[in-house]
């Protein structure tokens, strides 16, 4: 504490040493003045410091005040200052005058705040108190119950202006059975917690009371022994909830008792504490035998580690678990079960419930149900081999009788009369084809092998090659064939053109059959508004011979035709039709018919169809591919077949078009002749063959290449095997392309063309000179733009960069080994020759060839900077750029 003076008439204030430290300010240099010390309080204290001094000094009296100083470093303290005014006893009366003011300092800052920290604290507990969800009595020593909370009072019902009086417990008890709120008690002495001498330290008890609500009172004695705190809690909905888990639990033993399923109870060790009566029905032993037993001793002794797996699997958090095993039944036989399993915990102990469900006859179904897919699969396998077979034999003789019409069509010295003769049959030979070819899509088709294509094509350019097809058949007919095509239709669409093809075809060939004379015409219209996609609908429309309206419904179904006399008197499978339209609905779209008997009949279809971007003219390359394709360019070829008809009618077809033909027998023949004749050009494969086969003669055709340090060599599968898995069968082996017997001989010669275009081997002796080769031949991809269109080229070349940058990763991985490399340049080789990327093609042939050796990975970085270079010039293309 500090004291101050002031000298009135002189305005002189003197501090002690403690004042001095309450201001905080050092003595040798502060000199106090009454303007420092006003400056000194807090800014809100300035006004009324001055006035209460100024208001002592009037009436010559003492003051006190709280006030606050600001110290120069900018803290605050608390401070009480007193003072009393010093009168001039000279002069008398009432005009006599204060000639000082005498005072003291008291820094209160600790204080201020301990008082400040009590009453928040004070505050705190009174919100607790009054905001707690339990009702809460103080019971002094005296039996007075000094403090009661707001809950308290609404559970209880207390007024308030009795509890002002502070009432003892005595009294709030008289009222509360006036009132009838204490209710009668429900006695449950678990609930009392007794010392060693019998008595409670902790009274808890549940009073129910007249509107069914439960209240429960638990008493505690304070610490120091000077009364009880009594809380009041509304248990209502918690009795509620025991009584309904009683209940509950009362429901489920009752359904755990008489269900069908096996329940039981039990621990993690397999010990049980419950299991129902159906394990009697179940297993054939009563719930005692079991219990004793034990259930996990039935289990079969190879089901016992995952039925112990399962049971790991049980976690804290776990889902339920379930699993089929074996158990053993009484009799001696065992029964597959199905048990769903669940962790649950009570008063600490962990507990396992088991809901065990008798599924053997499920189990024998599935069995019965496997076994019949065994079968299933074996007999689509044995349809698929009936189907090859039957496709190569009748393929096979077909090849030669249709080549022989050809040769025989193109002799000079033929007579009208015979050339006519020839028309008929390759006519016949053509029916027969078409039948062969329709039994082998629908086969797909219910196979689930048929794929679709979304190409770009012109859609006029179809529509005229399928009416000059149809002229030419109805040449000797009064027919007119008619094309209208609306003029908003697009030219240009993305789909499937081949089978747009088929389903047209048939159709025409259909109106034609059925129409004498009159008309068939082809009406094209583009329906945009179709479920907000558009659609392209094309009719059929004839003037024939019309169904009646009861055939229509049967129409569509595979063998079937409206009258069993149309296919005596005009031939046919009935698979055309059936075929057509499951090809629209594997397209998305839908066929249909409209017809009059005696007038006519409408077939229409309806695809969806996205717009394509037009396709330009063909480039100078395109034209001169087409001029080889009519045997502009004459090939070194190897013929492997073993038919000799077919052996005789091949070699002459292609001998005429000016190329040389060296013919082997077999797959053995073919590969010898690889290895030992001068170099071919290109070798035609027949797949199935005696001895060697195809498949096998390409494979070590294929291998011995790879150990030469060869370019392979264009091979062509020549088969009459054309089912999906034969294909992928050819390709997988090595082959080049695929070409179906009978021959299309046009498609023979553009495949050849396209592969001889592609090999370039007038300009690559060998991949030796990969050091010479150029990065990217664009002729390569002109060639593929020639017969895919240039829309494809860019797709091809983005697809060529992924794979390559992936293949990239690889290569440069550090612990990349010979193994690693043989595979990365295997793929590298194939996927960059096709593109045109021969350095690429050519070193990672090198390469692939020394990894194989177990060497090749001094070469990678020479590896590594090739396929950089491919990837700038992929980039750099001008196809890449197109795009």
């Amino acid at each position: 504490m500090g004291h101050w003076h002031i000298a009135l008439p002189s305005q002189t204030l003197t501090w002690s040493d403690e004042v001095f430290r309450i201001y905080g300010v050092d003595r040798t240099s502060f000199e106090p003045s009454m303007a420092a010390a006003i400056d000194a309080y807090h800014p809100e204290d300035r006004e009324r410091i001055t006035a209460c001094v100024a208001r002592a000094i009037h009436r010559q009296e003492g003051f006190e005040a709280a006030l606050r100083i600001v110290r120069p470093s900018g803290e605050v303290r608390h401070v009480l200052a007193r003072g009393i005014c010093q009168v001039d006893h000279r002069s008398e009366g009432p005009g006599r005058k204060v000639r000082s003011v005498f005072g003291v300092f008291m820094d209160v800052t600790e204080q201020k705040q301990v008082e400040r920290a009590l009453a928040e604290k004070s505050m705190t507990l009174e919100a607790t108190l009054q905001s707690m969800d339990q009702g809460l009595l103080m019971i002094a020593a005296d039996g007075t119950v000094p403090v009661a909370n707001a809950r308290a009072l609404e559970l209880l019902g207390l007024p308030m202006a009795l509890m002002e009086t502070q009432p003892s417990y005595r009294a709030i008890r008289d009222h509360l059975r006036e009132s009838g709120a204490w209710g009668e008690a429900i006695e449950d002495f678990k609930d009392w917690q007794l010392d060693e001498e019998r008595r409670t330290s902790d009274l808890r008890s549940q009073r129910r009371r007249a509107d069914g609500s439960v209240i429960e009172i638990r008493s505690l004695p304070m610490q120091d022994g000077q009364g009880y705190v009594q809380t009041l809690t509304d248990v209502t909905r918690q009795r509620l909830a025991e009584e309904r888990i009683r209940e509950s639990e009362a429901r489920y033993r009752l359904l755990a008792d008489h269900t069908s399923d096996l329940i039981v109870l039990g621990d993690a060790e397999g010990r049980h504490s419950y299991i129902s009566p159906a394990v009697t029905n179940m297993l054939g032993y009563t719930a005692e035998e079991a219990k004793r037993t034990g259930l996990r001793t039935l289990v079969h002794p190879e089901d016992r580690d995952a039925l112990a797996g399962t049971l790991q699997t049980l976690g804290r958090d776990a889902l339920p678990a379930s699993i089929v095993y074996r158990i053993h039944h009484k009799a001696g036989h065992h029964l597959w079960v199905e048990a769903a399993l669940r962790r649950v915990e009570e008063d600490g102990r962990v507990q396992i419930i088991e809901s065990l469900r008798n599924v053997t006859q499920r189990q024998q179904q599935a069995v019965h149900l496997e076994q019949a897919r065994v079968a299933a699969e074996a007999g689509a396998r044995v349809k698929a081999e009936f189907l090859a077979n039957m496709s190569h034999e009748l393929r096979t003789p077909l090849t030669g009788m249709l080549g022989v019409h050809d040769l025989l069509r193109n002799d000079p010295s033929l007579q009208p009369s015979q050339i006519r003769l020839i028309g008929l049959a390759q006519e016949a030979g053509q029916s027969l084809l078409t039948l062969v070819n329709d039994i082998l899509d629908f086969s797909k088709i219910e196979a689930g092998q048929l794929t679709i294509d979304a190409l770009p094509f012109s859609l006029r350019d179809l529509i005229t090659s399928c009416r000059d097809l149809a002229r030419e058949g109805a040449q000797h007919r009064k027919l007119v064939i008619i094309d209208e095509v609306d003029e908003d239709v697009p030219n240009w669409l993305v789909g499937d053109k081949t089978r747009l093809r088929q389903i047209l075809l048939n159709l025409l060939t259909n109106a034609i059959k059925f129409t004498r004379q009159g008309s068939v015409t082809v009406r094209v219209r583009w329906l945009s508004e179709v479920g907000g996609c558009p659609h392209l609908r094309v009719e059929v429309i004839d003037t024939g011979i019309g169904i009646a309206a009861d055939k229509l419904p049967k129409l569509f179904e595979r063998f079937s035709q409206a009258d069993g006399s149309i296919s005596r008197h005009y031939g046919g499978t009935g698979l055309g039709l059936a075929i057509s339209r499951r090809l629209a609905q594997l397209m998305g779209g839908e066929m249909g018919v409209t017809s009059t008997l005696g007038a006519g009949s409408t077939f229409w279809f309806e695809l969806p169809l996205m717009l394509a971007e037009p396709h330009g003219g063909r480039s100078l390359l395109s034209d001169q591919t087409l001029s080889r394709s009519q045997g502009a360019w004459t090939y070194r070829l190897l013929l492997a077949e073993d038919n000799l008809i077919n052996q005789e009618i091949i070699s002459a077809v292609l001998r005429q078009k000016g190329h040389e033909v060296t013919l082997v027998g077999d797959g053995r023949a073919a590969v010898v002749a690889v290895k030992t004749e001068p170099a071919f050009d290109l070798i035609l494969m027949d797949v199935q063959m005696p001895g060697q086969d195809g498949i096998s003669a390409t494979q070590e055709i294929r291998q011995w290449e790879r150990e030469a340090g060869l370019i392979g060599l264009p091979i062509v599968a020549l088969t009459a095997n054309a089912m999906a898995e034969e294909v992928e069968r050819c390709r997988g082996a090595g082959m080049s392309a695929h070409v179906a017997k009978p021959v299309d001989w046009a498609d023979l010669f553009a495949t050849m063309d396209r592969l001889m275009s592609m090999q370039q081997r007038s300009n690559i002796e060998g991949a030796s000179k990969s050091a010479s080769a150029v990065v990217l031949d664009e002729t390569s991809l002109e060639v593929l733009a020639s017969l895919l269109g240039d829309q494809r080229i860019p797709d091809l070349l983005s697809s060529f960069t992924s794979e390559v940058r992936r293949r990239l990763v690889r290569l440069e991985d550090p612990e990349a080994t010979s193994a690693t490399m043989s595979a990365e340049t295997h793929a590298l080789v194939s996927l960059a020759g096709q593109l045109g990327f021969m350095e690429l093609s050519l070193l990672a042939s090198e390469v692939g060839e020394a990894a194989e050796r177990g060497g090749g990975l001094d070469q990678r970085y020479l590896l590594i900077q090739a396929v950089t270079r491919a990837l700038a010039a992929a980039q750099s293309s001008r196809f890449a750029k197109a795009a």
